[in-house]
Order: structure tokens, then C-alpha cells, then sequence
């Protein structure tokens, strides 16, 4: 868990991780296509926050 917070600290990325996890918490499908929209980053950008999120969180992400 400390590598998380280091990460959330420091990260520029942080704010569209939290505004990523709180769509995913809300709605359980959606396209990268439509969090890209919602975030102002290309679904590539998307599908990396993801792999990344999914390495602190597993498969609850």
C-alpha cells in the first residue's frame, strides 16, 4: 500500500484516477471511448490508467 500512496502523492494522474474508480463505482458498463470523453484523454490513456489501477486493486477494478 505504500507504493500507492507514492504513486497517488506524486502523480499528475491522480485526479483522473479518482474521477475513473468514482465512474466505475457508479456505472458498471461503460467504453473507454465515453471515459476518455469524460476525462479529456484518448482511450489508449484509458486502457493504461486501468492496467495500472488493476494492479493496486485486482480484479475488484
Amino acid at each position: 500500500m505504500n507504493s500507492l500512496f507514492y504513486e497517488l502523492l506524486y502523480n499528475g494522474k491522480t485526479k483522473r484516477w479518482f474521477e475513473l474508480l468514482d465512474t466505475l463505482e457508479e456505472k458498471e458498463q461503460i467504453t473507454t471511448k465515453e471515459l476518455g470523453e469524460q476525462t479529456g484523454v484518448a482511450s489508449r490513456t484509458i486502457f493504461s490508467d486501468l492496467k495500472k489501477l488493476k494492479s493496486y486493486f485486482g480484479q475488484s477494478i
